[in-house]
């Protein structure tokens, strides 16, 4: 983290901060659901989580480029959640803080890259309905949501990635992949017995780097692309440096292009690898992901293949909201669309996600759609959070949470029209080499390296893109959200003793990884 300062001062009692904690009103384009409806409860639930999407990049979010129309057309049905909050910066974490409402320090599926298998001693979403009579199945693409990570906890059936054809999480060189996953989803909700409820949980890595949408969908956000010809100039680049040529600086930003595109995957083998990445440093044009300079031919680019990945996925989601309409299952079906966490796309110079704690990376799209009535419905401006999902949809199903601990809150509320009061929103970064912490609230963020205690402390509605520190101006701000983390975090440690359930080893999946862009070659 760059340009971060510690909060001024010795440390202070506790304070009220300087914005009011006031109740948040519920801003929504249409009457809300009634308190007590009378109606009756969905009898089913699909969730879809759709790995590293940023909420504003969806046109139901504001966004300008048409890169979700299907997924726009069911937002016009169903509650948009501003500003939702992820529990991480990556997969394995964030996925189960959602399937649990437990934050990472709690059920410490944390270690990356190989990361620890959930206790079974935890209990999971699928667990406590399949313990009120739901049939529950997951297909999900692998990877951090492989079953060995644990989450496959009250699946039925959990199916991992498909199994006919190893390889990419990438539509360049597995193409059908997602599509094939649909169709499995599909074929599941055809042939089971429609007299018992179900629970459906759908996963892709779409829009997950690396970002090789069909051609086609590039063209409709970069209509100059040609891949056959820029894929043929770097194999010529390739061969070249294997036959001693080096190349120059243009030929070096073809190369950086390709990088979080696909990899140079399929282009021949890179020579000298060592001396290849070094040649790029020396003439300014490093090939590392983390280490490109994103200007703005560059950032363009980037959100063009983005955002082609983001068409292409949502695309593959139409067929399945058509067979829901077709089947009638949308008339009793709970749905919620969700994203585990952002991606970095050249803000704060960070291209990708894992190690940033800013808005980019840990806002998340959350869109659910309850049977029986019209929207759109735009809760305001209090802060919903990933860990809410499981008690908000336990009580829409009307279904008791059970004896299992739970961190999060129903937002059902938010639902009828009643205000919530606003609640921090915690969230963890806790990889092999660095332990980070971010507090929301209101519009405030704390950012905390532990390594070296620094501080960030941004106001979001003067400062949405969190350029600014504040946390020398604003030292009482800064001192009551630490007081919050360090209260959390205290919570945390006595739940997960109590709990007395840790994680434990797993055998990953390394090739996998590597094929996500979690494991490099170097």
């Amino acid at each position: 983290m760059k340009s971060i300062l510690c909060c001024a001062g010795e440390p202070r009692p506790r304070q009220r901060l300087l914005v009011g904690l006031a109740l948040v009103l519920l801003a929504a384009c249409s009457d809300p659901l009634p308190a007590s409806s009378g109606s009756t409860a969905p009898k089913n639930l699909i969730l879809i989580a759709l790995d590293t999407l940023r909420p504003d990049h969806l046109g139901c979010y504001g966004y300008g480029e048409n890169t979700s129309p299907n997924i726009d057309a069911f937002a016009r049905e169903a509650f948009i959640f501003q500003g939702a909050q992820s529990a991480a910066p990556w997969t394995a974490p964030s996925m189960v803080s959602l399937l649990t409402s437990l934050y990472p320090d709690v059920h410490q599926v944390t270690r990356f890259p190989r990361s620890l298998r959930l206790s079974d001693g935890i209990e999971t979403l699928a667990e406590r309905l399949q313990a009120n009579g739901f049939d529950t199945a997951a297909f999900t693409e692998g990877g951090y949501l492989a079953s060995a990570i644990g989450l496959d906890q009250g699946f039925d059936l959990y199916r991992d990635q498909p199994a006919e054809k190893p390889g990419s999480a990438n539509s360049a060189t597995n193409p059908a992949r997602l599509e094939k996953g649909i169709g499995r989803f599909i074929a599941w909700l055809k042939q089971r017995d429609a007299s018992t409820p179900f629970f459906g949980f759908f996963q892709t890595y779409e829009p997950h780097h690396p970002l090789v949408a069909p051609e086609e969908y590039i063209r409709m956000f970069a209509p100059q692309y040609n891949q056959a010809a820029e894929h043929g100039r770097l194999s010529q680049i390739i061969a070249n440096w294997g036959m001693g040529k080096a190349f120059d600086v243009s030929e070096a930003e073809l190369i950086q292009r390709h990088i979080p595109h696909c990899k140079l995957a399929g282009l021949g083998k890179v020579e000298r690898l060592p001396e290849f990445v070094a040649h790029g440093i020396a003439i300014e044009r490093p090939m590392r992901e983390p280490d490109l300079a994103p200007g703005s031919t560059f950032s363009k680019w980037l959100n063009a293949i983005y955002d082609a990945e983001i068409r292409y996925m949502d695309d593959q989601l139409g067929h399945l909201f058509e067979h829901l309409k077709r089947s009638g299952q949308l008339d009793d079906t709970l749905i919620l669309i969700i994203s585990d966490h952002g991606e970095g796309l050249g803000d704060h110079d960070e291209i990708g996600h894992g190690r940033g704690l800013f808005s980019e990376i840990l806002d998340v799209a959350f869109v659910l759609r309850v049977p029986g009535r019209q929207g759109p419905f735009v809760p305001g401006a209090g802060v919903a959070r990933t860990i809410d999902v499981l008690p908000t949809v336990l009580e829409l199903l009307d279904i008791a949470p059970g004896a299992g601990p739970i961190q999060g809150r129903s937002l059902v509320p938010m639902l009828t029209g009643k205000a919530l009061p606003e609640v921090p929103s915690f969230s963890h970064a806790l990889t092999t080499d660095a332990q980070q912490h971010s507090v929301r609230l209101g519009k405030w963020r704390l950012i905390v390296d532990e390594r070296a205690q620094p501080v960030g402390l941004f106001d979001l509605d003067q400062d949405p893109g969190e350029l600014t520190d504040l946390s020398v101006q604003e030292a009482a701000v800064c001192e009551q959200l630490l007081g919050l983390l360090r209260a959390q975090r205290e919570q945390d440690a006595a739940l997960r003793k109590q709990l007395d359930a840790a994680p434990v080893e797993r055998d990953a999946n390394m090739e996998r990884l590597r094929e996500l862009g979690y494991v490099g070659d170097e």
